[in-house]
């Protein structure tokens, strides 16, 4: 959503997507070199992965106070910590620079300028960067669950990371910007968006980043884009094609390391045959690996210019997630080597001469990649 409003102003020359950010920031500066591209394709080497939130009655920190890490502020500060626009570093703090670039460049605050650029041409009735909500609007909010069932206090954090993480949108309002993309890529009439700006933001670069999104599936009518999301307790996840009309939005107000969503998305992709969604992998190559062999290869994995992969155990089912991707579930094809539904990769985990795992090994086609467990 952020991305689509940045776009905007480049689509009216306000912005440009390869300048250095300094020259439109006047309130706050960052290093040379950092660029909306950058920023928005999470490239920018910028720290702060997401953020926590505040409890009901805390006191709000300002947009400079977030990206200075200072109090009232949670966080820490947003500063570069990896390389610039060479690697995918998920970062939450980046989209903070856009908030911060959106109201130096349009001198109105973000909410104002996300409504009436893109809310209200889309017919988003339902969606608002308000924090905290207003009261006759949280009364028609659902409330955030954690894993363990419990609700989140006052039914969700507050988030004054507006385009990091202060959106209130519903499945409807979302799907109409996924359809605006995919008209636009068409070269069908859109409401907000002209093709050639869509085109940027559904062009995966760097590790299958695009602008906002990241890209999946092979080139032709089964490339995708999508994303997912998470509050202290709210998941979400969507999942579009660039061509053809079909995606989804699913959101769920719990915490539950989207397993459910994945079943969802699943049960889509079969009733409606998108294409090379789930794997050609036959059934009868699953096997059954008890929970306790499955949660010695839970773990922090990484490699030199490769995101890193988090693995974990929920519910005693394996599941798995790149920096700055979606989390996707590893069935497993013997003790050691599993496979997913949505991809053609596969994975071993590798164990040391002291029998405990030390690195994971993906294949796609002849295309191997070793990840070192860290943790």
């Amino acid at each position: 959503m952020t991305a689509f409003g940045a776009m905007i102003l480049v689509q009216q020359k306000r912005l440009d997507l390869d300048g250095d950010v300094n020259q439109w920031l006047h309130s706050w500066k960052t290093d040379k070199g950092i660029t909306l591209r950058r920023l928005l394709s999470h490239t920018a080497g910028l720290s702060v992965d997401g953020f926590s939130g505040y409890g009901p009655g805390a006191k709000l920190p300002n947009v400079t106070q977030i990206l200075n890490g200072e109090s009232p502020a949670n966080n820490d500060p947003v500063r570069v910590v990896g390389p610039i626009g060479t690697q995918v570093r998920y970062s939450g703090g980046g989209y903070v620079v856009v908030h911060q670039l959106v109201i130096d460049v349009t001198r109105s605050g973000f909410e104002d300028f996300m409504r009436r650029e893109v809310f209200t041409p889309l017919r988003m009735t339902d969606s608002t960067f308000h924090q905290p909500l207003p009261a006759d609007t949280a009364r028609n909010a659902a409330s955030g669950h954690q894993r363990d069932g419990s609700q989140v206090a006052d039914g969700a954090r507050i988030h004054p990371e507006l385009a990091a993480a202060g959106l209130w949108t519903t499945p409807n309002d979302l799907a109409q910007l996924l359809i605006e993309l995919q008209e636009a890529l068409a070269g069908r009439p859109t409401r907000a968006l002209k093709t050639e700006m869509a085109q940027e933001m559904l062009t995966g670069r760097i590790d299958n980043a695009g602008l906002g999104v990241f890209l999946a599936g092979p080139n032709g009518s089964s490339r995708r884009f999508t994303h997912s999301g998470r509050n202290a307790g709210f998941d979400s996840r969507i999942v579009a094609y660039k061509n053809g009309g079909q995606g989804a939005v699913i959101m769920i107000n719990r915490n539950n390391n989207e397993a459910f969503i994945d079943e969802v998305l699943e049960s889509v992709a079969r009733e409606y045959g998108w294409p090379d969604y789930l794997s050609s992998a036959p059934q009868s190559v699953y096997a059954e690996v008890p929970a306790s062999i499955q949660a010695s290869y839970a773990g922090e994995y990484q490699a030199a210019g490769r995101p890193a992969l988090t693995i974990v155990l929920e519910n005693e089912k394996l599941f798995a997630r790149p920096a700055g991707g979606t989390w996707f579930r590893l069935y497993p094809s013997s003790a050691t080597d599993f496979f997913a539904t949505d991809n053609e990769t596969r994975w071993t985990f590798v164990k040391g001469a002291e029998g405990k795992v030390t690195e994971v090994l993906s294949r796609t086609g002849n295309r191997e990649v070793r990840r070192q467990r860290v943790r």
